[in-house]
């Protein structure tokens, strides 16, 4: 709060968006991960995730979206679904070496490239800087407060032309 009210970080226009599609209850989260990501995955739930993100999305500039994931399984098959939905995609994890992380960072900041949303599993949280990122999506249960805060972080650096962080 600090920290928008002093002017060092771009305001968010948080949109808490209810998934009918998926259960996080606490016995879920921990005991079905891999049925969640399945169903994060499913058409119909990609179809609401794209309509949100049209909906939301920032419509005077490209868009310049990280999505955080709960599995690699769901970030691959999240890029690949949309991918075919039109979106210039990738995905990135611990596994993905230094130099490619850092040209789909780069091809993301392009204006004229068509990356436009990466998916992301157990990376992002910090040390990474990407100011042109626009839009945050939590597609992960987050039970960490620290994490969710480095994860939001990820997006509200300033950048010319920027007004605001969506989540």
């Amino acid at each position: 709060r600090e920290a928008i009210e002093n002017d060092l970080v771009v305001p968010f226009h948080y949109f808490g968006i209810k998934d009918s599609f998926l259960s996080y209850s606490e016995e879920d989260v921990k005991s079905k991960i891999g049925e969640i990501a399945k169903s994060m995955c499913s058409q119909e739930n990609c179809d609401f995730i794209d309509e949100q993100i049209r909906i939301h999305r920032p419509s005077d500039s490209k868009l310049r979206c990280i999505g955080f994931c709960s599995t690699r399984f769901e970030a691959q098959n999240l890029a690949s679904i949309f991918a075919e939905k039109g979106y210039g995609t990738a995905y990135v994890d611990s596994r993905t070496e230094t130099g490619e992380r850092l040209e789909i960072f780069r091809r993301l900041e392009q204006t004229d490239d068509p990356l436009s949303l990466v998916f992301a599993i157990d990376i992002l949280n910090e040390g990474i800087d990407v100011p042109s990122i626009n839009m945050v999506l939590f597609l992960r249960p987050t039970e960490s407060s620290t994490i969710f805060i480095q994860q939001l972080g990820r997006g509200l650096r300033k950048y010319k032309g920027k007004q605001y962080l969506t989540v």
